[in-house]
């Protein structure tokens, strides 16, 4: 009997003072991450169609624009990340993550220039972020998997950017869309961790993220004005790849 009451204490002992697993959080405890993947635009308004006047080099043109999504010049864009974060619970955490995306610019028909097609070529699109989150997880006890789900607010810093545009017949010099802009950014997420070791698990994340509008730079434009760089702001879908490790 007393052999019995001292394998049921130090098994419930043993027990109590176990070290959660790696990708489940440890409360009290830091841990850290590396993302990589790519953000994938379902809805984005980079030009929006209309008609304005473009002026360069003293001459003014009328100019009829079709709408132009940030898909259709860049594709999904490219991004990376560091995050660190802190185990509330046995369940939760808080975190901070910094990221960096970039894209290349794409050539495309921006629309008509009297009767000729009007070509753009886009700069480069980079942007700097700083976001802080929540996230919850589920045990899945002997699985190894671990969902988890999480929701993010943060700030993007995108520098300008514009485009060179030209006609089969000649170039028209830089067109200048968007100023230097910060960005609130909204975001929830799903994802997955699975243990490769004690110390390292390794995950896949995707959700659903807003950004607002970017700044317009109208200087380009005949009055200073148009709406066609209005509403540039961006709906897209995260697929990322992380690895996690215990400090």
């Amino acid at each position: 009997m007393r052999l019995l009451a001292l394998c049921l204490f130090g098994f419930f002992a043993q027990t109590a003072g176990a070290e959660p697993p790696v990708q489940m959080p440890d409360p009290g405890n830091w841990r850290g991450s590396i993302t990589a993947g790519l953000d994938t635009d379902i809805s984005s308004d980079l030009i929006s169609s209309g008609r304005w006047q473009y002026q360069s080099g003293g001459t003014t043109s009328d100019v009829t624009v079709e709408k132009t999504t940030f898909n259709d010049v860049y594709g999904s864009t490219m991004t990376g990340g560091f995050e660190a974060s802190y185990a509330v619970t046995r369940f939760s955490e808080v975190f901070g993550r910094l990221s960096y995306s970039t894209a290349s610019g794409d050539t495309v028909t921006l629309g008509k220039i009297g009767t000729a097609d009007l070509m753009a070529s886009f700069d480069d699109y980079k942007a700097y972020g700083v976001d802080l989150g929540y996230r919850y997880f589920f045990d899945m006890e002997n699985t190894g998997f671990t969902p988890y789900l999480g929701a993010a607010a943060g700030m993007r810093y995108v520098p300008g950017f514009g485009a060179s545009l030209n006609t089969a017949q000649s170039d028209l010099g830089t067109l200048n869309l968007f100023d230097d802009s910060f960005v609130p950014t909204l975001g929830l997420d799903l994802g997955f961790l699975y243990p490769l070791s004690r110390n390292f698990a390794v995950g896949f994340e995707t959700g659903l993220y807003y950004s607002f509008k970017l700044k317009d730079d109208d200087s380009s434009f005949a009055n200073g004005a148009t709406n066609s760089n209005d509403n540039a702001d961006r709906l897209y879908v995260p697929a990322r790849v992380k690895g996690v490790w215990k400090f």
